[in-house]
């Protein structure tokens, strides 16, 4: 009898190993996604611009984040409070085939969001939650001249609204004929060089653009402001002109 036993208990031992191998031969193989990451925030002054920030053409939420291989996409989660609130994290956007993200949906100027986001494959597995990023959009500076005009390049000034109480501010202008990094000067502006009924700055006023305004040539132009040491930024729109 204990011979039968003991018989009985090898071939168990034997085919123990067999018959795990075919369960998970059969099952849905489980694929460990990599923790997804955003894309650290560049400096205010970079003609390369990554990271979360607001969006120039709205008011909205820029979302960039590195790719994550087997993932088919991505779930974002936006949490609207100060942090500290226990406001929890709601999903906002299910994201495939992409690894950036514009979050308008009723975005508010004044108020800190929070986003984290989660990477998922082609069979619903999902990756540990991502670090957590936020960002506090202030109200967007108006632009007023020039604006869809052609003006001559001497003594050209750019005039714009200061709509936000921040301690930093920012130029850009771009030749549309050189593309996205087509920066002509990109500058941070002193208070003391405002002047006029609107805030106004002259063009190359601190002697560091890259280039001078080219006659026939369409330029793209905008303001930032920013408060360094902290979340809180704002962008306007673009404007646009011509140099006769």
């Amino acid at each position: 009898m204990n011979h039968v036993k003991l018989a009985f208990a090898t071939t168990i031992i034997l085919f123990a190993p067999l018959l795990f191998q075919s369960c998970t031969m059969k099952g849905t193989p489980i694929v460990v996604l990599e923790t997804p990451k955003f894309v650290p925030q560049s400096q205010p002054e970079s003609p390369v611009e990554t990271g979360i920030s607001e969006d120039a053409s709205s008011v909205g939420v820029f979302l960039q984040w590195n790719h994550v291989d087997g993932a088919s996409g991505y779930n974002i989660y936006r949490a609207d409070s100060t942090g500290s609130s226990g406001i929890p994290f709601r999903l906002v956007r299910a994201v495939s085939n992409d690894t950036s993200y514009v979050d308008g949906a009723s975005i508010t100027t004044g108020v800190t969001y929070f986003y984290r986001m989660q990477a998922y494959s082609s069979a619903q597995d999902e990756s540990k939650f991502s670090d957590t990023v936020h960002i506090t959009l202030l109200e967007k500076p108006g632009l007023i001249s020039p604006v869809s005009l052609t003006v001559n390049a001497s003594g050209l000034q750019f005039t714009w609204k200061y709509m936000a109480n921040t301690s930093d501010v920012l130029i850009r202008i771009k030749d549309v004929s050189l593309g996205h990094a087509g920066y002509v000067w990109i500058s941070k502006l002193h208070n003391d060089w405002y002047s006029g009924s609107g805030i106004s700055v002259a063009f190359n006023v601190d002697s560091t653009a890259t280039g001078q305004l080219t006659s026939g040539d369409s330029y793209l132009w905008r303001i930032d402001q920013y408060n360094l040491g902290t979340d809180e930024q704002t962008k306007s729109v673009w404007g646009t002109f011509g140099v006769k």
